[in-house]
C-alpha cells in the first residue's frame, strides 16, 4: 500500500489513501483476536490478499480506485465485527475485476457499481446493529448468575399467596420504604422456619418497585445452590438487575471486567468495586435479600458503608445465632404468630371449602374435624405448615383416608417444636405417597426428590428426564423408553413437595423439605456418587463426538439425547469434589462403577501430561485417593479436574498462585470435547 501511495505521489495523483485507515485498524484488531483466541491469524490472509490485488489492479484507474477506497472507508466505519460480509464483498469485487476487459466496461457500469455491492454493505450495517445489542446482552451475561431463577422465585412466592400485606403497615418497614426518612439503611426481618418470609419478601419487593424512581434488586438465597448461596452469586444478581436496560452501566461493567481479564465475574473484590459504582449510579435503590442464613458461613458479612438516602437493604432470615451475630445492632422486625394469624385463617378457609366440595360425605362440622381451627392451633404462625397440611388434605382421594388425617390433625401435640411439627407434616405426606403410589412410583418420587435436594443448581424437568433416560448398564440413552410419561410430571409424582417454575425449574417447596429428606430418606453421599457417575457417563458416550454431522447432532437433540448434557458438563466436578472432600462410607460396587466411568471419561477426553501443571493448593484440596484408594488414574483425574475447573468454568483471570508452565506441560482436553460443548450450546 505504501508502494502504491509512493507511486501515486511521484505522479502527483494522490487519492487520499487515509480512507483505508479505519478498515486497516479494524482488520488488525481482528487479526490479533484470532491469534489470541483461535491461534489462526492466517485466515486474515483472505482479507489482505484480495485487498492487495484489488488496489494494485485498480491503482492506475482513478474512478475504480476511488470507488474501492470509498467502500473500504465505509466498511471501516461499520467494522465492529463481521468477517463474512467482508469476504462477500471481496468475492463480488474479485469476480468483477478479474474480467479481462473490466476497464472498458467500468465506465458504462459505474452507476450500477454501488448497487452491485449494496447487499454486503447493508449486511454490515444490519450486523453492526445486531452486535451492538448482542454486546450489551453478552456484557449482562458475564455478570448474571441465573437471574431468571430469581425472577421465577419471586413469581412462585407471589402466586403462592396474595397475603402478607400486614408487613407494609409496620413502622420499621414504612420508614425503610421512604427514601426521605432518616433511618438505618439496613433492616432485618426474622422469623421461625415456615413463617412465610419468602412470601413477605415478595410483598416488600413489589411495594419498593412502586416507589418513585426506585431501582429494585432482589435475591432469594438457597442452601447448597452455588448460584444462590455465596457473595459472588448475590453480587452478580444485584449487578445484573441494577444495570439491566442501562447501556452506560453495562458498557462500564464490560470494560472493567475486560480490563481485569474476567470473562465471567469470579473475584469478590472486583464484585464489591462494581457494586459500589453501580449502586451509586442510581438515586433510589432498594435491595431485598431473602434467606441470608442459607448462605455459606464464610461468605456472610454486612457492609453498611452506604448513604441511607441512596440505598436501602432488607434482609430476611431465621433467628439463628449466626444471623443474630451478623446483624446485631440493626433494626429488627420479628414475625410473630399473631402477625400471620389472619392470613393463615383466610388461606385455610379457602382450602377447606375445596375439601368440603371434594368429600361431601365427610362430616367436617364437629370440633374434631374442624379443619381451619385445628390447623390454626397447630401452625402457631407457620404459614408453611398450614400450606403443607391443607394441600395434603385436599390430595386425599378417599374419604376414610381424609378422616384418618383429620384425626391426626386434632391430636394434642403442644410440646412439639417448630421443626417437629413440620417434620410430622412431611412424614404424613410421605406416608400417603407410599400408600397410594405403589413401590415403583414411590421409588421414582424419592429419586426425583433426592436429585432436587442435592443438585448444585435448580434442575429443569427435561434434565431430570434426561438423567432417568440414561441406561447405566448398556451405556446408552433411551429417552423415549426410559423417561417419565407425559402424565407423570413432577407434581403428579411428588405432589405438594415440589414447585415447578414457569421456566421449568423443579424446586423443593421449602428449605425444611430438604432437611426432612436428608434426615429420613436421602443418603446424601450416595446421591452425589449417583449423579457424578451419570454426569461422567453422559459426557463419554457416543453422542459426545465432534465427528458427528450437524444433521445427526440435530436429530440427537430432537430425540432428547442432550437433555442432561448442560448439567453434566457444568457439575460433574462439583459432585466428585464433594465426595473427595467429605469422605464417607460408600457402597463398594458403586465406587467401582464410578471408577470405571472416570476411566472412560479420561480416556476419551484427556491427554497424559506432566503433574507439574497442577496448582499445589488445588492438588491438596482434591485428594482423590481418599475416595478411590490406590487407583492408576488418580494423577490424571486430578489434572483433568484442575484443567476443567480453569477451562470450562471460564475462570479466565490468572490466579496469583497459578504456576507458569510450558505448553507441553499443560493438560488439555482433546479437541473433540473442547469444540463440541460450545458447538452444542
Amino acid at each position: 500500500m505504501k508502494q502504491i501511495q509512493d507511486e501515486q505521489a511521484s505522479k502527483a495523483r494522490m487519492r487520499n489513501m487515509n480512507r483505508l485507515r479505519k478498515f486497516l485498524e479494524g482488520i488488525e484488531r481482528y487479526e490479533n483476536l484470532m491469534e489470541v483466541f483461535l491461534n489462526a491469524s492466517e485466515f486474515v490472509a483472505f482479507v489482505w490478499g484480495p485487498m492487495k490485488f484489488l488496489l494494485q489492479v485498480t491503482r492506475n484507474y482513478v474512478k475504480a480506485f476511488d470507488a474501492l477506497l470509498d467502500h473500504y472507508e465505509d466498511m471501516g466505519e461499520q467494522l465492529e465485527m463481521i468477517f463474512g460480509d467482508i469476504l462477500d464483498f471481496h468475492a463480488k469485487a474479485l469476480s468483477y475485476f478479474r474480467q479481462k476487459r473490466w476497464q472498458i466496461i467500468f465506465d458504462a457500469t459505474w452507476n450500477n457499481f454501488r448497487t452491485r455491492f449494496s447487499e454486503p454493505m447493508n449486511n454490515l450495517r444490519r450486523h453492526r446493529k445486531l452486535l451492538e445489542n448482542y454486546a450489551n446482552l453478552t456484557a449482562l451475561e458475564r455478570i448474571s448468575a441465573l437471574s431468571n431463577d430469581q425472577t421465577e422465585a419471586l413469581k412462585i412466592a407471589t402466586r403462592v399467596s396474595r397475603h402478607g400485606d400486614w408487613i407494609l403497615r409496620r413502622n420499621l418497614v414504612m420508614a425503610w420504604l421512604d427514601p426521605d426518612a432518616n433511618v438505618n439503611p439496613i433492616l432485618w426481618v426474622t422469623g421461625i422456619p415456615g413463617a412465610g418470609k419468602t412470601i413477605l419478601s415478595s410483598v416488600i419487593i413489589e411495594a419498593a418497585a412502586k416507589q418513585s424512581a426506585a431501582k429494585v434488586a432482589f435475591v432469594y438465597c438457597k442452601d447448597g445452590n452455588r448460584n444462590r448461596n455465596n457473595f459472588l452469586s448475590i453480587a452478580k444478581n444485584i449487578l445484573y438487575q441494577l444495570s439491566q436496560n442501562d447501556d452506560t452501566l453495562t458498557e462500564y461493567i464490560d470494560a472493567i471486567m475486560s480490563k481485569e481479564g474476567q470473562m465471567t465475574l469470579q473475584r469478590s473484590d472486583l464484585a464489591k468495586d462494581l457494586l459500589r459504582v453501580v449502586v451509586r449510579s442510581h438515586d433510589n435503590v432498594f435491595i431485598v435479600v431473602n434467606g441470608l442464613d442459607e448462605c455459606l458461613r464464610q461468605e456472610k458479612k454486612v457492609d453498611d458503608d452506604v448513604e441511607p438516602t441512596l440505598v436501602r437493604c432488607l434482609v430476611l432470615t431465621q433467628e439463628d445465632s449466626e444471623s443474630s451475630r451478623l446483624l446485631k445492632g440493626y433494626p429488627v422486625l420479628k414475625i410473630l404468630p399473631a402477625d400471620n394469624y389472619s392470613d393463615i385463617k383466610t388461606y385455610c378457609e379457602a382450602w377447606e371449602s375445596k375439601i368440603r366440595s371434594k368429600h361431601p360425605s365427610v362430616n367436617l362440622d364437629g370440633a374434631t374435624n374442624s379443619i381451619t381451627s385445628n390447623v390454626l392451633k397447630r401452625a402457631d404462625g407457620m404459614f408453611q405448615f398450614a400450606r403443607l397440611v391443607m394441600v395434603h388434605l385436599h390430595a386425599q382421594s378417599r374419604a376414610f383416608r381424609l378422616e384418618e388425617e383429620l384425626k391426626w390433625l386434632s391430636e394434642d401435640n403442644e410440646k412439639q417444636g417448630v421443626l417437629g411439627k413440620l417434620d410430622e407434616a412431611y412424614g404424613r405426606i410421605f406416608r400417603s405417597m407410599k400408600h397410594d403410589m405403589g413401590d415403583e412410583r414411590y421409588r421414582d418420587a424419592i429419586q426425583i426428590l433426592s436429585w432436587v435436594a442435592i443438585a448444585q443448581r435448580d434442575l429443569r424437568w427435561h434434565e431430570i428426564q434426561g438423567a432417568v433416560s440414561l441406561d447405566l448398564e448398556n451405556r446408552v440413552i433411551d429417552f423415549e423408553g426410559r423417561r417419565f410419561s407425559d402424565e407423570d410430571g413432577p407434581k403428579e409424582l411428588c405432589g405438594s413437595l415440589l414447585e415447578v417454575t414457569l421456566g421449568g425449574a423443579v424446586t423443593l417447596v421449602h428449605s425444611t423439605a430438604g432437611l426432612f429428606l436428608t434426615k429420613h430418606h436421602v443418603n446424601v453421599a450416595n446421591e452425589h456418587l449417583n449423579l457424578a457417575t451419570k454426569c461422567l457417563l453422559y459426557l463419554s458416550i457416543g453422542h459426545v463426538d465432534i465427528s458427528l454431522s450437524d444433521e445427526i447432532v440435530e436429530a440427537n437433540i430432537m430425540n432428547g439425547c442432550y437433555a442432561f448434557f448442560d448439567y453434566a458438563a457444568s457439575h460433574w466436578l462439583d459432585h466428585l469434589t464433594i465426595l473427595v472432600t467429605k469422605p464417607t462410607t460408600l457402597d463398594a460396587s458403586s465406587v467401582k462403577r464410578l471408577s470405571s466411568e472416570i476411566r472412560h471419561f479420561l480416556g476419551q477426553h484427556f491427554q497424559k501430561v506432566a503433574p507439574k501443571s497442577i496448582l499445589l493448593s488445588f492438588a491438596k484440596g482434591f485428594d482423590a485417593g481418599s475416595l478411590f484408594g490406590p487407583e492408576d488414574f488418580l494423577d490424571a483425574l486430578s489434572q483433568a479436574a484442575y484443567i476443567w475447573s480453569l477451562h470450562f468454568a471460564k475462570r479466565s483471570s490468572k490466579r496469583k498462585d497459578e504456576p507458569n508452565v510450558k505448553d507441553d506441560q499443560k493438560l488439555g482436553p482433546k479437541p473433540g470435547l473442547e469444540t463440541f460443548i460450545p458447538r452444542l450450546r
